[in-house]
């Protein structure tokens, strides 16, 4: 509506004087209101155009920023250290289908005792496995945590690895894994370590596949004596 009434305004000052001097300017005028019409007439395939042109834009800022989040998830999978968190689940995985016999000997305090489990099941394997599950060195909690040191021996191929904690709070300070040529794990140790004003806890983990787990655990509390638990287990397999 406003359209209209502009330009009829504009055809009414063309012809409102029939003086010379103006009729070059009602020329004018109305060539250009013809040009506005016919541009005007266009205008919704040229909006059209554009509304079409931006769902264009919207969608390929998408994809970019879709393929955008896929390489950031693929740099965030690629992990700091070794993986000892699955290694173990597949370990547990493993035990749980051989069930192998579980020779046990706990020392605590110096009075020994032993017992034989001939076929344990996944909770008292899952409870047996608990302390080295516990750790998980690629949580971002303990990200640029650790020194790596590398130990390789040249002749066998075969080498050890070692991640040291920074700082002596982190928790485990200290991880050592012996690895094959294949680069499987066959061999691993942890030292825990926590103390406060009030309480004091340390535990050294040995995990040799296929053979033994060893666990000697030492706390002290304040005001009480410390207590000490040495637990050996060799797997017997069928």
């Amino acid at each position: 509506m406003i359209r209209f009434t502009f330009f009829s305004a504009l055809d009414r000052f063309a012809h409102a004087s029939d003086a010379p001097s103006l009729r070059r300017i009602n020329f004018f005028i109305s060539f250009a209101v013809r040009q506005m019409r016919g541009a005007l007439k266009h205008l919704p395939y040229i909006c059209t155009m554009d509304h079409r042109f931006s769902w264009i834009l919207v969608i390929v800022a998408v994809c970019l920023a879709s393929c955008s989040n896929t390489n950031g998830e693929q740099q965030d999978k690629t992990l700091a250290y070794r993986d000892l968190k699955g290694y173990f689940q597949e370990e547990l995985h493993t035990m749980s289908g051989i069930k192998p016999a579980l020779q046990k000997t706990i020392v605590m305090n110096g009075q020994r005792d032993s017992l034989t489990i001939t076929s344990p099941d996944s909770v008292q394997l899952r409870h047996l496995l608990a302390p080295f599950l516990d750790v998980d060195l690629n949580k971002p909690s303990l990200r640029g945590a650790y020194d790596t040191i590398l130990l390789a021996d040249q002749f066998s191929g075969k080498h050890s690895l070692m991640y040291k904690a920074r700082n002596p709070a982190t928790v485990p300070q200290e991880v050592i894994m012996d690895i094959d040529n294949q680069q499987h794990i066959t061999n691993v140790q942890m030292n825990k370590h926590v103390e406060n004003l009030v309480y004091e806890y340390q535990q050294n983990l040995v995990y040799q596949q296929n053979k033994h787990i060893r666990i000697v655990t030492w706390q002290k509390i304040a005001f009480l004596p410390a207590r000490e638990l040495d637990v050996k287990v060799l797997l017997r397999h069928p």
